[in-house]
């Protein structure tokens, strides 16, 4: 825009004072040139407004269409977690929870958002809950997803979990805690005893 209107000022000034002597025709014709001026300059702005909305607008769509993407994703995977009859859970590097379901809510007798920043201590005998804490920092450790059993008092009595359980990383690939799934394998174990007995 600059470099195009000092051109015009410049060319336009010597080609109109070159071509015409007459006091009152260099002044009509100085007063089209501004004209001409305003209406090449007007044209220039609109092109570059006119790009930079759609720039704008074609960014703001993107953005929008990855929020929504991302959206969608969390709301399959809460459906996912709301509805798995698996205990679901996620904690922090100190052991406290971040995530913990429905079921994980059912089969504890607690509700998930007394639970939730609080360690096993509040929810499970001490005991139980240093095991568990044990086995947690055992899958914040490792590359890899372990399993435990895990023998649990529970508002349904004494059960045996199958707990898998790995480290939770952010986007930097550090450990920032844990993720785990439990499920319910006590009429399997109950069965496995009475083979053996």
């Amino acid at each position: 825009y600059a470099l195009v209107a000092s051109l015009w000022i410049i060319f336009s000034d010597r080609a109109v004072e070159q071509l015409i002597t007459d006091p009152v025709r260099l002044a009509e014709a100085n007063t089209f040139k501004g004209l001409g001026f305003v209406l090449v300059t007007s044209v220039l702005l609109y092109g570059l407004v006119t790009r930079l909305v759609q720039q704008f607008t074609a960014s703001a769509e993107r953005t929008y269409t990855a929020q929504a993407e991302r959206l969608q994703a969390l709301n399959l995977l809460d459906a996912v977690v709301s509805g798995s009859k698996d205990a679901i859970f996620a904690k922090d590097a100190a052991g406290r929870y971040l995530l913990f379901n429905r079921e994980a809510a059912r089969v504890t007798g607690t509700v998930a958002e007394t639970v939730i920043g609080q360690d096993d201590r509040a929810v499970f005998p001490p005991d139980q809950a240093e095991q568990i804490m044990a086995n947690d920092r055992q899958a914040m450790s490792a590359d890899t997803v372990v399993t435990f059993e895990e023998h649990l008092s529970t508002a349904d009595g004494e059960l045996v979990f199958m707990s898998t359980k790995g480290p939770l990383r952010n986007v930097e690939g550090q450990v920032i805690g844990m993720f785990g799934i439990s499920r319910d394998i006590t009429p399997l174990h109950r069965a496995e005893k009475t083979r053996e007995a």
